[in-house]
């Protein structure tokens, strides 16, 4: 075999392989086939010699696909492709040794049956690579060695082996999701000795020995499985797959959205193409679009309101699978850039800003501020339940708060961004609200349920009213006085916070699926709402662990009539609404 990390003297005097162009005029791909391995002899080294051929579809191909993590770009290893040297990863010199018993074996490799350097032909097969799985006799799930992680456990320990299998990183990958899932036939190889031979299971029989292992439950490969049964469903629309897979990791980023393509049913048009010259930008922009032109998720729901109610979520999932390199693309970001219709979204004002309490600082660092702002409550709610609830989760919400990551309170902070303001619908920023029901029936607080009603209370309040805070925006409205989000009360029973530059009077609107709200205030001299910046709402949560205000979202039938927001933004702002 190879020495793996360098190359032997034989190996090096011999030419690289050089690739020939594929016929694009038909769908065509290259098959690589396995002639044999030689082992190390004293005059030279061991080697893999193996032959690709081009082939079209149309012959109707008999081969297998493999599926495997690419591994270390620090280990490498030398195969003799049509008498030419090749480097390959060790992950897949392994898997090449070890599946080489069958002379002859018809193999489907990415890494060496496509030309990573050839851009175009990168962007062709990677759009062909769903066909490729989906014809292939078998798809061969390459496990490795286990012996790298023999120091856990012993080999005779047939729990260990299979904890060691089920949390393998394999798993993880992006690509691996349709691989699976579009295969006719599936074996799991794996060795637990290098050269004492390979073990070799069906799907079935892998994943029925797998969930042997007490351990097993909400393990990755029984995720896959699920989606394989259900991949004929719902479950294989775009945005779906990247939702539930979310973490699936991969090199290139684009992959994250790429490597659902094939799978999902609603891309089969070539709306997304692969392109991986393109900025992440523009594909942000493109898979956004792409939602909003998709059929409807909810079968009651109009596909324009099923698609406005998803959008601020969709949203926030793809910057999430990009990691942030959305947000640091948008700084460079020319308004001229974008040449698409505005974005429609929807939301639902869930509340409205009663009263302003201190900052973030001082909520951190004033035992005063905060004897201020428990005392603030009996001024706004009256009923001994309204009391204990707000009190209870004013104890919980704080101490989030403290834990709370910079990076959110910057955002709650970058309001001077929103550069749209909002109207009628046909301006971009255009706001229209629906008789907004500011409470619930129970109408705590003595506040009525009519917007222009609730507005004269308001008022009526303000006068009757003493605060212990100033107003922090200023004369200026593009200066505030201080620089870091601040407590809110709102009706029903809200609280949370919002940027220095919010009011009394602003709405608070909720997003379906998300935790992402924004704040609205009205303008009486131009008749309409804009966008504020966004708040942190903590109405309804759940305790986990990392995200103690895991947001509850009324079903999606609610997000018809009254309280409902639509909101028309451009790409822009909507990004920064979501990042």
């Amino acid at each position: 075999m190879v020495a793996l990390g360098k190359k032997p003297t034989q190996i090096n005097s011999i030419p690289p392989y050089t690739y020939k162009p594929l016929d694009r005029s038909a769908d065509s791909i290259r098959l690589l086939v396995l002639d044999k391995i030689s082992r190390p002899t004293p005059s030279s080294s061991g080697h893999i010699t193996c032959r690709l051929i081009t082939t079209k579809f149309a012959d109707k191909p008999k081969y297998e696909a493999l599926s495997y993590t690419w591994g270390s770009p620090n280990n490498l290893g030398t195969i003799l492709v049509d008498g030419h040297k090749m480097i390959v990863r060790e992950n897949l010199l392994w898997a090449l040794q070890s599946l080489c018993g069958v002379n002859g074996r018809v193999l489907w490799v990415d890494a060496i049956c496509i030309n990573q350097d050839d851009l175009e032909e990168r962007n062709q097969q990677v759009s062909l690579m769903a066909f490729i799985y989906r014809r292939a006799q078998a798809v061969l799930i390459w496990l490795g060695h286990l012996n790298a992680t023999r120091k856990y456990f012993k080999l005779s320990d047939k729990d260990a082996v299979r904890k060691v299998l089920c949390c393998h990183d394999y798993w993880s990958r992006v690509w691996i999701v349709q691989e699976i899932a579009l295969a006719k036939k599936i074996w799991c190889v794996y060795e637990s000795i290098p050269g004492c031979g390979h073990t070799c299971q069906n799907w079935a029989d892998f994943m029925d020995d797998l969930r042997s292992w007490n351990g097993s439950e909400g393990a990755l490969p029984f995720k896959l499985e699920k989606q394989r049964d259900g991949r004929y469903g719902d479950t294989c629309r775009l945005e779906v797959l990247l939702a539930n897979f979310s973490n699936a990791q991969c090199k290139e980023p684009r992959d994250k959205i790429y490597g659902f393509l094939g799978l999902a049913h609603d891309c089969q048009n070539d709306s997304l193409p692969v392109d991986y010259s393109k900025s992440l930008l523009d594909l942000y922009s493109d898979v956004v679009r792409f939602h909003q032109s998709a059929k409807p998720m909810t079968d009651p729901l109009s596909g324009k309101v099923d698609r406005a109610m998803r959008l601020v979520a969709f949203s926030q999932v793809v910057q999430r699978l990009f990691d942030g390199r959305i947000e640091a693309e948008f700084k460079n970001y020319d308004e001229e850039h974008d040449t698409g219709c505005p974005l429609m979204a929807r939301g639902l004002v869930e509340s409205a800003i009663v009263h302003l309490g201190p900052s973030y600082d001082d909520v951190v660092s004033s035992f005063q501020e905060t004897k201020k702002w428990k005392a603030s409550f009996d001024k706004w709610y009256d009923t001994s339940e309204d009391l204990s609830f707000l009190r209870f989760m004013d104890e919980v919400y704080t101490s989030a708060l403290l834990e709370m990551d910079p990076k959110v309170l910057a955002k709650i902070c970058q309001t001077s961004s929103f550069r749209t303001s909002v109207g009628d619908n046909d301006a971009t920023g255009s706001c229209d609200i629906w008789n907004v029901p500011i409470l619930g029936e129970n109408e705590t607080c003595g506040v009525s349920t009519d917007f222009e009603t609730w507005k004269q209370q308001r008022l009526e309040r303000k006068e009757s009213r003493s605060y212990s805070w100033p107003p922090i925006i200023s004369d200026n409205p593009q200066r505030s006085l201080k620089s870091t989000p601040r407590r809110f009360l709102g009706a029903n029973r809200t609280m949370g916070l919002v940027p220095p530059e919010a009011q009394e009077e602003d709405l608070i609107c909720r997003f379906w699926g998300c935790d992402v709200a924004a704040v609205l205030r009205w303008d009486p001299y131009r008749g309409l709402f804009h966008i504020v910046g966004r708040a942190h709402v903590a109405t309804q949560w759940q305790e986990t662990e990392g995200q103690p205000f895991s947001i509850n979202m009324r079903d999606g039938c609610h997000f018809e009539g009254a309280g409902v927001v639509d909101i028309s933004l451009d790409i822009k702002t909507l990004q920064e609404l979501t990042a």
